[in-house]
């Protein structure tokens, strides 16, 4: 039977999403890692069978957090980890009745995470992109 877990990262563990294989030319889209030392970071993994599949990576304070960085395996791409990944972290944080709003910055040209958050539910804020981003945003309450 497949084991299907999404957790927070462990600080031990934070590594695995740098060493995470994309397809190639999508490492383009994610910035840098964000500084754990700010205390402003959550990182949550999805695990099939003890495996890292797919990770999010959330900024911010409440009661407005930013999706800083997304990836999934490349093995893994294709298959529903990356909607499984926004569903369970959505989930996860409804729960905190602090937290208003999810927000992500997603490149103009990047048409596959572009359709992903809009068919959870995210509005796009501006129709011009900024720095060739297009802001999304998703109402937690």
């Amino acid at each position: 039977m497949i084991s299907i877990v999404f957790r927070p990262l462990q600080t031990h563990e934070a590594n695995l999403i740098l060493e995470l294989p994309l397809r190639e030319g999508q490492d383009y889209f994610l910035p840098p890692p964000f500084p754990m030392a700010t205390g402003r970071v959550q990182r949550w993994g999805l695990w099939k069978d003890e495996r890292l599949v797919g990770f999010v990576e959330v900024v911010g304070r409440p009661p407005l957090l930013w999706i800083s960085r997304l990836g999934v395996h490349k093995t893994f791409q294709g298959q529903g980890y990356g909607q499984q990944v926004l569903e369970k972290l959505i989930g996860q944080l409804r729960r905190n009745r602090r937290i208003a709003e999810l927000r992500a910055a997603v490149h103009a040209e990047n048409l596959p995470a572009r359709r992903l958050f809009e068919k959870l539910g995210f509005s796009q804020l501006s129709q011009e992109a900024v720095d060739n981003e297009l802001i999304y945003a998703l109402s937690l309450r």
